[in-house]
């Protein structure tokens, strides 16, 4: 091949290259938008909670109150009767009186707490039972309400998804088609086994054609031209470029005066990621306006179709003459 042929021949690699990936990057972008389109959300139900009182707390209580009761009222009663028959005669009578006092209190609080405490109890309970109940009854309601909500969304958002789903299968049927015919230049076995399917490599061989910086992929023995395989691996050795295409993507602006080509390929692909993914990504909510229109992905397949056959008949118009 020619030197203006083979400069040909690699901007076409570079183009099928760059498409491959601006063809990965969207198919993802639509499987992220495809798998959030329709899908319910997690919305917690509701759990209706039964009063559970602290039977103890009520028993101690009861206890207390009525042994205390009981207790100054016996208390008083035994102070009344010994009054009128005459008083305590001495310290022990008094002494004798509070310790009566003191058992019935407790004997009184332990029945009380007993027979009382539960009832108290269980009084508690029914009344807190009824405001959980109401309380219950307003988050149940409010919980049907976003499940409707949701549930609406999510039929309102199927015919989107499969809108979704249809430029998913067109382009993964282009991203084949362009991958099979990607492997078809490459079999002309213009470009050795080591550079190919990279696409760094394949930007700077031709970035070194435009420039005129070599005339062969080779080192040619009567030109003394050094091949663009020789000036690849002497830049790449020498850190003189950037040789990992995702690195590349990361520190683009480190490439935009050494790897001028790259970085003019990459940014043409990622405003095209943009294109093709704007009706989708984020915006998916349009597409119920567009059933019916053709999409921009159906647009981008019609130019790629076009594009790759051209690329087929130049290199079989080539390889005929032969």
């Amino acid at each position: 091949m020619t030197t203006e042929k083979i400069k040909e021949y690699l901007g076409m690699v570079l183009d099928m290259e760059m498409s491959l990936y601006v063809q990965d990057k969207t198919l993802q972008n639509l499987y992220r938008v495809y798998n959030n389109l329709g899908k319910k959300k997690i919305i917690p139900i509701p759990e209706k909670e039964v009063s559970k009182k602290d039977t103890g707390e009520y028993m101690k209580g009861a206890g207390i109150i009525i042994g205390f009761i009981v207790a100054m009222v016996y208390g008083i009663y035994r102070v009344v009767n010994n009054h009128s028959s005459g008083g305590l005669s001495s310290i022990f009578d008094i002494f004798g009186m509070m310790i009566m006092i003191f058992i019935v209190g407790i004997i009184s609080g332990l029945v009380g707490a007993a027979i009382v405490g539960p009832i108290i109890k269980s009084i508690a309970e029914v009344n807190e039972q009824k405001e959980l109940d109401r309380i219950y009854s307003i988050k149940l309601k409010e919980y049907n309400r976003k499940v409707e909500i949701d549930n609406k969304r999510v039929r309102s958002e199927m015919p989107e998804k499969n809108k979704v789903l249809s430029q998913i299968e067109i382009l993964d049927k282009q991203y084949q088609e362009t991958e099979k015919n990607l492997m078809e230049l490459y079999s002309y076995n213009i470009i050795h086994n080591d550079y190919k399917r990279d696409i760094v490599v394949i930007s700077s061989f031709y970035q070194y054609f435009c420039k005129g910086i070599t005339l062969s992929l080779q080192f040619d023995p009567n030109t003394g031209d050094d091949g663009a395989y020789k000036i690849y691996e002497n830049e790449k050795r020498l850190n003189l470029i950037i040789s990992k295409i995702d690195i590349a993507i990361q520190k683009l602006n480190e490439i935009a005066t050494t790897q001028t080509v790259l970085f003019d390929a990459i940014n043409k692909a990622n405003h095209t990621i943009d294109r093709l993914s704007n009706d989708i990504n984020n915006n998916h909510k349009h597409l119920s306006a567009q059933i019916n229109e053709q999409t921009a992905i159906e647009e981008y397949q019609h130019e790629r179709i076009l594009k790759e056959l051209e690329y087929h008949n130049f290199m079989d118009a080539i390889y005929r003459r032969k």
